[in-house]
């Protein structure tokens, strides 16, 4: 009778510390699965201001938005509504996120040049602004002025 109470208890004790072990499993791997796509979404975030900041000039046509740095390097972003591709030389780097209201605003309507990328990045349900400015250097300005002339 004694073994048969410590059977039970022990049963009821290993079911109670096997429920804890797997509901503690399935909050890591959710939350390392969030932490993976926050930090996709920060790491294309962060790489896009960075090389807006160091490239020339961004033009922009169909979505596709080509960068050329002090070096003549091209660099190129093309973004889908599931994914942001950033291609440099013969390198493909693809970012899955989810991309909606992609709005490319040029400096104006004659010119491709680009001054700013706005959009909004779906992460876990919640809508992420992107929003880059490019600026350009006075020389650029000065020669889009003339131009138009």
């Amino acid at each position: 009778m004694e073994l048969l109470v410590t059977l039970v208890i022990t049963s009821i004790i290993v079911g109670i510390a096997s429920t804890i072990y797997l509901n503690m499993q399935r909050y890591f791997t959710t939350s390392e699965e969030s932490y993976e796509q926050n930090s996709d979404v920060n790491f294309v975030v962060s790489l896009l201001k960075t090389d807006f900041e160091n490239s020339v000039s961004a033009v922009s046509s169909f979505g596709l938005v080509t960068l050329i740095g002090n070096d003549s390097k091209i660099l190129e972003y093309d973004f889908g509504d599931q994914y942001i591709i950033r291609k440099i030389d013969y390198r493909r780097d693809t970012f899955y996120v989810n991309t909606q209201d992609l709005d490319i605003i040029r400096i104006d309507d004659n010119s491709d040049l680009v001054t700013e990328i706005k959009a909004n990045i779906m992460f876990d349900g919640d809508s992420v602004p992107l929003h880059i400015y490019k600026s350009y250097t006075k020389d650029v300005l000065f020669n889009l002025y003339h131009k138009k002339e």
